[in-house]
């Protein structure tokens, strides 16, 4: 699991690089609490702006692959910190690309290719140097999804905030 301030740590010194795509998929990971496989999908038809937030939901899912149960995802702005506000990112992302389909993420292999990034990117030596408080976790793209579960699950007042945080991730609750 990931802690906070090494997501925290992770997104500035990712958006420092050159390429924002594994920028815009960690803090999109984080945000949406979701797995790879699933942020790679995000569409545009799926997106809408409401009020003040984006809102996103995937057609399926590894627990819902007929999509009855697919529900808007929100994702707020953070005024404070743009290294990672997702709203941010995304305006990054759709700066430095052109789109000719519906696909955020377009191309085949974009898990393999957020996934063999961020690996390869966490064992720079300069990035090792900068998380070396954290050379004690085994950090992989799972962690993001695990540690945005178990940093939101923590910053509610009642255990009612679990099964809300188990949702919005959809974890298997059985």
């Amino acid at each position: 699991s990931l802690p906070y301030a090494a997501y925290e740590k992770i997104a500035h010194l990712l958006a420092a690089e050159a390429d924002p795509f594994l920028w815009v998929m960690f803090v999109w990971q984080w945000n949406l609490i979701a797995r790879v496989s699933n942020v790679v999908t995000t569409t545009f038809n799926h997106m809408e702006w409401s009020d003040d937030h984006l809102s996103t939901r995937w057609s399926k899912s590894k627990k819902d692959q007929g999509g009855k149960r697919a529900f808007n995802i929100a994702l707020m702005a953070n005024p404070y910190d743009w290294k990672i506000c997702p709203i941010t990112a995304l305006a990054v992302w759709l700066s430095c690309n052109t789109f000719n389909g519906n696909a955020l993420f377009p191309g085949p292999n974009q898990n393999k290719r957020y996934s063999e990034g961020l690996k390869t990117f966490l064992a720079r030596p300069d990035v090792k140097t900068e998380l070396q408080e954290y050379a004690d976790l085994l950090l992989g793209t799972h962690s993001s999804r695990k540690g945005a579960t178990n940093h939101a699950a923590q910053a509610g007042l009642c255990a009612d905030v679990l099964m809300a945080v188990l949702l919005r991730g959809q974890w298997d609750i059985g």
